[in-house]
This record gives structure tokens, sequence and C-alpha cells, in this order.
């Protein structure tokens, strides 16, 4: 078993992504019902993003296509249910889809569209999507997300979700409200004795400091599977002052404009007034 280094422990990274959905913990799948109407015909918008000359230009391309490798060509305002099975698999994939080339394994196939080298329906809205790196807009309704059967959402792949810390899995502590793993880092410290613990120290106060600065803040509840997208503007503010407050620099002074919400100033010498921790709700 090769050495495991942290690398292996972030789903941003080629040794620690699940290979299926690649660190995201989602993965898509073509919302066939969005995409064909196989009511209609080409030509009258069985394919819903077809839209205009793109539509009378893909439809050429695609007869274009079916007449290069001798499959018939649909008769104009033919319903795609009516298509044969070579002209469907054609359609929906493409030139390079299995049953054609196992169908015609001796045709040499056009260099470019305008010779007839139709790339097909799902091909092109994977690209869309791999050229602009996000799922968003119109294409969106193409689209269902679903949990990655591979890693279950936990992004990482099967060795790296398969190590256990103190008899916990990493993808585990992700789900814990930091609350929890402030507990848990705790429970670790305590276990460790002798060179482990003096190995882990330095670690454990780094994990000490930054969970106690974001529960200090009010966020206590947030678990870091958490994304950033999800966050409120207030929650969003909080993170930015508690990696503000975690900066070793000196001579500034934050000035928070707004109060508090109750229950979350506890102790904070940040909130304390002349009358004791919790006063106001600012720094001064």
């Amino acid at each position: 078993m090769e050495k495991l280094i942290r690398s292996y422990f972030s789903h941003n990274t080629g040794e620690g992504a699940c290979e299926v959905c690649q660190g995201l913990g989602t993965s898509l799948e073509i919302n066939k019902a969005e995409v064909i109407r196989e009511t209609l015909s080409l030509e009258n918008g069985a394919v819903d993003f077809w839209e205009g000359r793109y539509k009378a230009y893909q439809t050429d391309i695609f007869n274009w296509a079916c007449a290069h490798c001798g499959i018939p060509v649909p008769n104009q305002n033919t319903p795609v249910h009516a298509f044969t099975e070579l002209q469907k698999n054609l359609l929906l994939n493409g030139v390079e889809d299995e049953m054609i080339k196992k169908n015609f394994p001796e045709t040499a196939w056009p260099k470019t569209a305008a010779e007839g080298r139709f790339e097909g329906v799902y091909p092109i809205l994977w690209r869309r999507i791999s050229e602009k790196g996000e799922l968003a807009g119109k294409n969106e309704k193409y689209f269902n997300t679903r949990t990655c059967p591979k890693c279950g959402g936990e992004r990482l792949n099967a060795l790296s979700r398969s190590v256990t810390v103190n008899g916990t899995r990493l993808p585990e502590l992700s789900t814990l409200p930091l609350e929890a793993l402030n507990r848990w880092v705790a429970g670790l410290e305590s276990s460790l004795k002798g060179e482990k613990r003096r190995i882990a120290a330095p670690y454990l106060l780094d994990l000490k400091t930054k969970l106690r600065r974001i529960i200090n803040v009010g966020l206590g509840y947030l678990t870091l599977d958490r994304q950033a997208m999800t966050l409120s503007g207030g929650e969003a503010q909080r993170i930015k002052l508690a990696a503000a407050l975690d900066a070793e620099i000196t001579g500034i002074i934050y000035i928070l404009d707004e109060p508090t919400p109750k229950g979350h100033r506890g102790s904070h010498p940040c909130f304390a007034g002349p009358e004791g921790p919790g006063q106001y709700g600012h720094c001064h």
C-alpha cells in the first residue's frame, strides 16, 4: 500500500477525488423527456434546443450522415418515435455511437459537420456542459442531478473514504456541526498518549483554534460539507470575520455595524461592555 499523503483526503485532487463524479459528490444524467419530444418530427421541433436556423442546420447534417453510411433518410415530418433503431441511435449519440460503428465498421466518416459528421443530440449537450464548466441557464432543464452512485455523495475515492482516525472516517466528520466536531477533536486529543500526542499537538491546536473562532461568531451549527453558495449573507460575513480574527496582524480595528443575533454573544470579548459580556452587539 502506498503512503497516504494529505492530497489523498481532498476531493479537489486527482489522488483523493471519486473517479466517477470527480469530487463533486453528484453526477448528471440527461433528462431525456425534456430533450426529445418523440411525437414530433425534427422539422417540427422534436429536439427541444434545436431552434431556428440551428434546427435546420442540425437536421441537414443528420440527413447527410444517414445518407453517408447507407441508413435510410427519414421522410420529412416523420415523428421520431417512427425512426428505426439505427436512425434513433445516430440522432441521439451521433457517429461515435457503438451500434453505428458496429453496423458500419468500414465506413470512413467525414471529419467535419459540413461534410456530414453528425455529433449527436446527447454529445452536444455534454460538450456544452464541459465547455462552460457548470450547469446553468437553459441547459439546466436538460439534466437531472443525483447523488453519485459510486461515492454516495462523499466525494472521495474508495481508499480515501475507508481511512479512519480514532474510528471515524473523514466524510463522517464533514457532516458534523462544528460544535460537535470541536468535541470530537477534544476527544481525539485526550485519547492520544506519549509520542503520538506530541506529534499531533500542533495540528490539534490549529484545529481547535480555527473551530473556536468560527463557533465564537455564532456559526457552530455549520458543517464542513456545506457549500459556500448556500450560506446567507450574514453567515458569509461571519466566516470572513472568523478568518480575520485568525490573521496574525496588528493595528487593525474591526467595526461591526449590526448587532450580533441574540444567543451568539456569549462571553466573546468583542461583545463585552462595562456591564459585562454581551452588552454590545459590535466591537469597539
